[in-house]
């Protein structure tokens, strides 16, 4: 059903949309594109083996081997004339900055969007309809408040909606972090939305504050910085905070005199806290780096990214 969308949002950006840049016409770098292939794939890999039952060993090296293919790619791309990413652009204290709120946002952002359907359709015996529809009140918010954000981002900046966001996203998820199984679901959809509200204060302002840093010539390689990390963030949230969950529910059947369906669903639902309790500490630890960007000389906001 996505296909014929699809489709018709690439025909209609090829008709309408022009480019905002000079295109520059850079020749693609095979080691370059090997090495960002191996590093990324590798990381996902190895964040993807926690709670597998793999060695911890094998997990280390696969971490440790991802690591230094995207070390090789970074030194590479510093001594090309044409680096395919000019990764300069992390040398801006601010755009780095934006650059790991990014990746955070993305991982508990996007692992949501796994985790609850996994906890409405397992847990609760819901359709995936049913899960759909109580997911839909959050995009909705969001969608609506992404726009809102950005109009508020052009006339006071990110210092202020940055963090706010993340701690509107903190206290969402710390409440969400303490459901049982006999939690209605409409108060896990409302803390669903909370989250989402958090997530379209931060969102569009974050990746807008960090590409104000960057003069126009560096400007499409922090955008293709940023798109990388968002990809990265969803592929390495997904297998770390549904393993969470996995190592949790399996935790408490061992240590459960019990064996029943019951039993099962009261795991689910203690991995599933687990997950997001860890979710909540990561965005915590965001909301605390945000903070510097009062520190951040002020400056003329760009238009937000939607």
């Amino acid at each position: 059903m996505l296909l014929p969308f699809t489709l018709l949002c690439i025909a209609a950006a090829a008709r309408v949309m022009g480019s905002a840049l000079e295109l520059t016409h850079p020749r693609l770098d095979g080691p370059s594109v090997l090495g960002s292939s191996l590093g990324f794939a590798l990381l996902v890999g190895g964040m993807s083996s926690i709670g597998s039952g793999l060695p911890g060993a094998a997990t280390i090296l696969l971490f440790a081997a991802g690591l230094l293919y995207l070390w090789l790619f970074g030194r590479r791309q510093l001594r090309l004339q044409q680096p395919m990413l000019d990764i300069r652009a992390f040398q801006k204290p601010y755009f780095s900055l934006g650059a790991v709120l990014v990746l955070t946002i993305q991982m508990v952002q996007f692992s949501l969007n796994i985790l609850l359907p996994l906890l409405f359709e397992e847990g609760q015996g819901l359709s995936s309809l049913s899960s759909a529809l109580l997911l839909l009140p959050a995009v909705l918010i969001c969608s609506v408040m992404t726009v809102a954000a950005g109009k508020l981002y052009d006339q006071v900046g990110g210092k202020v909606l940055i963090p706010l966001g993340l701690l509107v996203m903190t206290v969402g998820l710390a409440l969400l972090g303490q459901v049982q199984p006999g939690t209605a679901l409409n108060q896990v959809a409302l803390l669903n939305t909370l989250i989402y509200f958090g997530i379209s204060l931060a969102w569009s302002p974050n990746q807008s504050n960090a590409l104000r840093q960057l003069p126009g010539r560096r400007q499409a390689d922090g955008v293709a910085i940023l798109n990388t990390l968002i990809q990265l963030g969803s592929a390495i949230g997904t297998p770390l905070f549904v393993g969470l969950l996995s190592s949790g529910q399996s935790r408490y059947l061992k240590n459960s005199a019990e064996q029943s369906a019951a039993a099962t669903v009261a795991g689910l639902y203690a991995g599933f806290r687990l997950s997001v309790r860890v979710g909540a500490a990561i965005i915590a630890a965001a909301l605390l780096l945000s903070l510097a960007l009062w520190r951040e000389k002020a400056g003329k906001p760009q238009p937000a990214v939607l």
